[in-house]
């Protein structure tokens, strides 16, 4: 009996698909990319998880890959879906993981402070933040940023900063990277350290993070009922 193998990719902060573009995965996978929306007003984390959750087929077993932000989202998502694994890559489980600058962030609440223009525009800083070296890596962040709508990239912000999640689902798997500036992997607990990988490791180290995803994703019983949380 053929099986779908569904593999949903939540991309980082604002970003979108062509963060996994260099990624290599057998072609038994199906692969899709979830699309961010933007957020309604004074809408929190959990509501927004359930709209964007539209995009998830969940009468097959399926996978989730979060990256940063997205990693986050997906765990979100654990708490009502039941994702064959959850693998999240530069991102953190619980509020633990978050760095004392953004846990300080939150408290003075000196994000809400800038205003959007500013997150959208302000280039050096967020090629620093995300490790963006090359030319390539640094085009990409600046077109992220500028495709992305104000309104989802502060409230983005918002939410990673003042994320209060103490959940770990039982089927975890943490890739993090021992030079990522936004998620210290001292704090992430993460299954597999990538040496010298950045924020952006996913797209930059995909050769090295590519086969640590397929030996994940061949440890799955594909065949099994859902993961209970």
């Amino acid at each position: 009996m053929h099986i779908t193998r569904n593999v949903y990719f939540i991309s980082g902060l604002a970003a979108d698909e062509r963060l996994f573009e260099n990624l290599a995965l057998p072609t038994t996978y199906k692969i899709h990319h979830v699309k961010w929306i933007d957020p309604l007003k004074h809408e929190d984390l959990e509501s927004y998880c359930h709209r964007l959750a539209a995009q998830i087929d969940t009468t097959a077993p399926f996978v989730l890959v979060g990256m940063s932000f997205g990693g986050m989202v997906a765990v979100e998502l654990n708490k009502f879906l039941k994702p064959q694994q959850t693998i999240l890559i530069s991102s953190i489980a619980t509020r633990n993981g978050l760095s004392g600058f953004l846990k300080t962030v939150d408290l003075l609440h000196l994000h809400k402070l800038v205003p959007g223009f500013i997150y959208k525009n302000f280039y050096p800083a967020a090629h620093w933040f995300f490790n963006a070296h090359t030319k390539a890596q640094k085009k990409l962040v600046k077109s992220f940023m500028e495709k992305a709508s104000r309104t989802l990239l502060v409230w983005s912000i918002d939410q990673v900063v003042g994320w209060r999640n103490e959940f770990i689902p039982k089927n975890i798997f943490i890739i993090n990277g021992s030079a990522d500036r936004v998620f210290p992997h001292k704090r992430t607990n993460a299954n597999v350290l990538i040496k010298d990988g950045g924020h952006m490791m996913v797209h930059s180290k995909a050769a090295e993070i590519s086969p640590v995803l397929a030996t994940q994703l061949a440890k799955v019983k594909w065949q099994e009922a859902p993961v209970t949380n």
